[in-house]
């Protein structure tokens, strides 16, 4: 599929006023920490 700018610029937009954007980097921080953690 091809995506304008314009609709990738709303769809974000969409995102971020959700916060879900800041959700998936927390998770995946979380989950970043946890594996050195584990293989620290």
């Amino acid at each position: 599929m091809i995506f304008h700018s314009g609709k990738i610029a709303a769809f974000v937009d969409l995102l971020l006023s959700q916060g879900r954007v800041k959700a998936l980097w927390i998770l995946m921080a979380l989950d970043a920490w946890l594996a050195l953690r584990k293989f620290s």
